[in-house]
């Protein structure tokens, strides 16, 4: 099987459309009018949710495609897995420190790495329903990987085990570790095998 890079990190539209979003939507933030900052937020979280479900299922496809398989996502995995907590925040929590003060890089920040979360939580969902036994770790290969996670380049685990760093961090799938600085702007990616 020949490894590619997976399609989320080609052009993803609605990363792209969410930096629009959020220069349109700031000044909101900032207002001293409580109904608007409110409208504002709503807004924001309505159009991260729109962002993770096609995360998620950008992440099923990849997996069904890879694995020849026709998995169906199931909506209320992708809902647990959207407000599971990653180091002890869940998303609407990490947005709502930095709305007050109209932070639109790290709403960005949160987002990028959430969605990203969410494609990898789709393949591997994806991945156990189709029958697949180990999962391989993969990284972008460049500059920007972390110590951390080059440690993980080639690791191949049983697909419900553990990819372990060498910090004592533990995760199931890249931007699932306990530590957030193991999980922010990850890129990392997998590959799945029967």
């Amino acid at each position: 099987m020949s490894e590619v890079r997976p399609a989320f990190e080609q052009p993803f539209d609605e990363l792209n459309n969410l930096k629009d979003f959020l220069l349109e939507v700031q000044p909101f933030l900032l207002s001293t009018d409580e109904t608007e900052r409110q409208d504002a937020l709503d807004a924001l979280f309505e159009e991260l949710w729109v962002l993770y479900a096609t995360a998620y299922l950008q992440g099923v496809n990849e997996a069904n495609t890879q694995l020849q398989s026709n998995f169906e996502a199931d909506p209320e995995r992708f809902t647990a897995q959207a407000l599971r907590p990653i180091a002890g925040k869940t998303f609407v929590e990490r947005v709502e420190e930095y709305a007050p003060a109209g932070d639109i890089e790290s709403i960005y920040r949160v987002a990028d790495t959430d969605a990203h979360r969410l494609y990898v939580n789709g393949e591997v969902d994806a991945a156990i329903a189709s029958g697949a036994t180990t999962k391989t770790w993969h990284t972008m290969e460049d500059f920007r990987v972390r110590d951390t996670h080059t440690y993980l380049e080639g690791v191949t685990v049983g697909i419900e085990d553990y990819f372990a760093t060498y910090d004592g961090d533990e995760a199931l799938m890249p931007g699932d570790f306990t530590l957030a600085e193991n999980n922010v702007n990850c890129r990392c990616w997998l590959t799945f095998n029967y």
